[in-house]
């Protein structure tokens, strides 16, 4: 499948990514944030779901999940990423160095999914991925309220 939105085009076997999900346990860790993740994940907005099932992945099986307290301290922010079967085609550099070890996301790399500030972002790097996994292989950093 080919998408393009925003600064990306990607080439995704939706296909191969959904059969090494639904082999994956999902989230394993017992810590606080990934409980309280698992829980809510179950009521995730079908905005950003859907978006994510488009691709085969299944919302609630990341490869890693963080939550912390947003600025206004009433809610959970949630920043956490999933494996793709397949190739960037075009916006593969989101990351723009900034100092000696400082590096910030451009801007026109987020894809807004909802009012509540859910975004995410495509690239080429990948951190924590399976042992097994299909490849040509990219990630999906998603971050949410």
């Amino acid at each position: 499948m080919i998408f393009e939105q925003g600064v990306y085009r990607l080439n995704v076997d939706v296909e191969r990514t959904g059969a090494f999900y639904e082999a994956e346990p999902g989230i394993t860790c017992d810590c606080a944030g990934c409980r309280n993740f698992a829980t809510l994940s179950e009521r995730m907005p079908e905005r950003i779901a859907g978006f994510l099932r488009r691709f085969g992945l299944d919302p609630m099986k990341p490869a890693e999940m963080s939550a912390v307290y947003a600025p206004d301290r009433h809610s959970v922010f949630y920043d956490g990423w999933y494996h793709i079967c397949g190739r960037i085609l075009e916006g593969t550099d989101p990351m723009e160095q900034v100092g000696p070890k400082q590096w910030k996301t451009k801007e026109e790399y987020f894809l807004p999914l909802d009012d509540n500030g859910g975004t995410v972002l495509f690239q080429a790097k990948r951190d924590l991925l399976s042992a097994g996994f299909p490849e040509p292989v990219m990630q999906v950093n998603v971050m949410c309220v």
